[in-house]
């Protein structure tokens, strides 16, 4: 199988990585992102007990740092968030939140950038008016142009 690229939350483990069939530790990564998006949320549900368990409820082999397991029977549940990562589409749905979100705010920021240059613009044209208009009035009052003296 080709490297797929660089590591997203939708891709089960990272490039050259090889997870043995008795499961090894998350990632770091793979860590940050279950943390980052699912820690009020179940990421796994034990396939030999049937413990649903939440983020901050995986054992952790810490000491030798070779599996996270289940809580309850002590199962080995690296496959089973792996697979949480790339098949929970409440980190789609995120995203998409987020796409949505910046799309509209990047929306809002090109008006507001319209709308400021409009109001410099008019400010501009209001500025050579009252020019032209002082301009005006001082030959009518038979005053010198600005900047001459008299």
């Amino acid at each position: 199988m080709a490297n797929p690229g660089p590591w997203s939350p939708l891709t089960p483990s990272l490039p050259g990585e090889t997870l043995s069939p008795t499961g090894d530790m998350l990632s770091p990564d793979e860590r940050r992102v279950l943390l980052r998006h699912w820690f009020d949320h179940p990421v796994a549900t034990c396939p030999d007990c049937g413990e649903v368990i939440l983020f901050d409820e995986i054992g952790r082999d810490i000491i030798f740092g070779q599996r996270d397991f289940c809580p309850a029977c002590r199962a080995d549940l690296a496959r089973v968030l792996r697979d949480h990562l790339v098949n929970c589409t409440w980190l789609r749905v995120q995203n998409q939140e987020i796409r949505d979100r910046s799309r509209m705010i990047q929306d809002e920021a090109r008006q507001k950038v319209k709308e400021s240059q409009e109001t410099r613009s008019r400010s501009d044209l209001l500025r050579r008016e009252a020019e032209v208009a002082r301009a005006k009035s001082r030959r009518t009052r038979g005053d010198p142009p600005d900047g001459v003296k008299s």
